[in-house]
């Protein structure tokens, strides 16, 4: 399970940064995984970082549990880089 919320802010930042250092093109969020505005602002903001990079860094999740919600609510779905998953395919 991850935790991309403002109480874990500081570690989640390290490990994106970690992660797009190593040139993960892909995060995943899976239901169980938490996620607040906080942890949002932080997936778009690396989503930012690659693609000044050149790169592309997609973030992967189910419209219809929490995280798709929240995606949604913030209008992040707008972002080409939104991959929406099938409910089973998390």
């Amino acid at each position: 399970m991850s935790a991309y919320v403002v109480s874990m802010i500081s570690e989640t930042r390290a490990s994106l940064a970690a992660a797009l250092d190593s040139g993960v093109s892909v995060v995943r969020l899976h239901p169980q995984d938490e996620i607040d505005t906080a942890g949002a602002q932080l997936l778009v903001a690396a989503v930012l970082e690659a693609r000044a990079a050149g790169r592309r860094l997609s973030i992967e999740l189910c419209r219809e549990e929490a995280a798709g919600r929240l995606w949604c609510g913030l209008a992040f779905d707008l972002l080409p880089e939104t991959v929406w998953l099938e409910e089973d395919a998390t």
